[in-house]
């Protein structure tokens, strides 16, 4: 079974913004400046941890595109 990291979830969101409007540009993190009307910027503002059964547990990232 492989990991998925929130990382690749992020550049994974980032890219399929990307095919979908090729010429906009993708922001990830806090932009303070530069951000314009047609722009998106990508964040993972929070994740949830939830414990399991045994050693498993749930995890679920939250993502926020504005």
């Amino acid at each position: 079974m492989s990991n998925i990291s929130f990382n690749s979830i992020l550049d994974g969101v980032s890219l399929k913004l990307r095919s979908a409007y090729p010429t906009a540009q993708i922001w990830s993190g806090n932009v303070k400046q530069n951000l314009k009307d047609r722009d998106f910027n990508v964040v993972m503002p929070l994740a949830t941890h939830t414990g399991q059964l045994g050693t498993r547990a749930e995890r679920r990232p939250y993502i926020l595109i504005r």
